[in-house]
């Protein structure tokens, strides 16, 4: 993703995640907002800098592949960590056998008693690819914990998981029976 369009998305995630009420954005219960009034939003704030190219380009995801917004039927919302909506509702789906979760090693030592939460997430957050769990962890912490989830052992047990898109995995709590430390 080009500088300016980090800052687009950036943007895009602040208002669709916990500034919609400061531009005057309705979001429904889902999270969805009408996609004409979020590109208004846009352009009050930048005016004519940004292009539908460049909302392509956002949609499309950043560099590792991770999609943050979703489009459908004329609405958009950010997939994930909303902090004024009701818990966005995703399809149920049945996890592989592993999934990671990349944490700091201070945080694992609560995670060890409490599990993994969703702290100030509506979800956990996990995916199937052990290097996007390391590079999410580097952003806190120059010495990154992966964590590997037993998630079907989890699933199996009662835990819900949801999937998103192809790389990530959503989940209710996960009690630390299923968690378990890595050297990988």
């Amino acid at each position: 993703m080009s500088k300016p369009t980090l800052q687009l998305s950036k943007f895009l995630s602040f208002l669709l995640r916990h500034g919609a009420e400061e531009f005057g954005l309705v979001l429904d219960d889902q999270g969805f907002a009408d996609f004409d009034a979020v590109w208004c939003c846009v352009e009050d704030r930048y005016g004519k800098r940004f292009t539908q190219d460049d909302l392509d380009e956002v949609l499309a995801g950043d560099k590792d592949g991770k999609k943050r917004f979703e489009r459908i039927d004329g609405k958009i919302r950010a997939f994930y960590g909303h902090s004024k909506v009701t818990p966005i509702v995703y399809e149920e789906a049945a996890p592989p056998a592993f999934l990671y979760h990349g944490t700091t090693p201070e945080a694992w030592q609560k995670i060890q008693q409490t599990g993994l939460l969703p702290m100030q997430r509506q979800y956990v957050h996990l995916t199937i690819e052990l290097e996007r769990a390391r590079s999410v962890a580097r952003r806190y912490t120059p010495h990154p914990l992966i964590l590997r989830i037993h998630a079907e052992k989890a699933h199996d047990s009662g835990v819900k998981f949801f999937q998103p898109d192809q790389e990530h995995f959503l989940s209710e709590p996960i009690p630390p029976a299923f968690l378990e430390k890595t050297d990988l």
